[in-house]
């Protein structure tokens, strides 16, 4: 997809590139920021009750943020 993430091992929590507002606000992500990782990002933390589903919805509109 080309959007910057990373993960920790061991860790259910996804940090990447802070998307567009409108992503954001749809999914209710915090901010976070971290100049080792390029500033601005936002994290998910993906557990058991995420469906692919859903998932796979969010990351539709990451793919569409980034066009």
């Amino acid at each position: 997809m080309g959007w910057p993430a990373w993960l920790e091992p061991m860790s259910n929590t996804v940090y990447f590139k802070r998307p567009p507002e409108s992503v954001v606000n749809r999914y209710g992500l915090a901010p976070d920021h971290d100049a080792r990782l390029g500033g601005a990002l936002s994290h998910i933390v993906v557990m058991q009750h995420v469906t692919q589903k859903r998932l796979q919805t969010f990351l539709d509109d990451l793919a569409a943020a980034a066009k």
